[in-house]
């Protein structure tokens, strides 16, 4: 499952020690799965920070360490409600770490990357386990594009 995500970074560099420190906003986006193949699922996926992202820029590396809560407001099978709902969310926040493969700059920007595990979700009716079964796990990958 891929969702394509847009938001922000507002947050601090100091330049003597090379700490940063901010807060990441995620807006709400949209993921489509497929079961058996070709069964459209659609889930609406909310992410709230939970604690400021905290991280180093030395040597033209950036390194950072978000945690955040995740929320599935909406799940719809064949455009049809299944799952979801306002307490319907990840077990624990995630942490994603995110790392510059090549030179960042606070100036010019860069790439990050990295990856996280989705918690098993909870609270989200009778179809948590199914979902579960699409969405929890390890090796999710994010790939983010920074411009000052």
């Amino acid at each position: 499952m891929t969702a394509k995500l847009a938001g922000g970074f507002k947050g601090t560099y100091a330049a003597s020690s090379g700490a940063v420190t901010g807060t990441l906003s995620l807006q709400q986006t949209t993921a489509t799965f497929y079961v058996f193949g070709f069964l459209p699922v659609t889930a609406y996926i909310g992410f709230t920070q939970v604690a400021p992202t905290t991280g180093t820029l030395t040597g033209g590396k950036l390194s950072t360490v978000s945690t955040m809560k995740v929320s599935v407001p909406y799940v719809s099978f064949l455009g049809l409600p299944f799952a979801g709902g306002s307490t319907c969310e990840g077990s624990s926040p995630i942490t994603v770490a995110l790392t510059s493969p090549g030179t960042f700059s606070p100036t010019a920007g860069g790439t990050l990357a990295g990856t996280y595990t989705m918690p098993p979700l909870v609270n989200c009716g009778l179809s948590t386990g199914t979902l579960n079964g699409f969405v929890a796990g390890p090796n999710n990958t994010v790939n983010v594009a920074l411009a000052p």
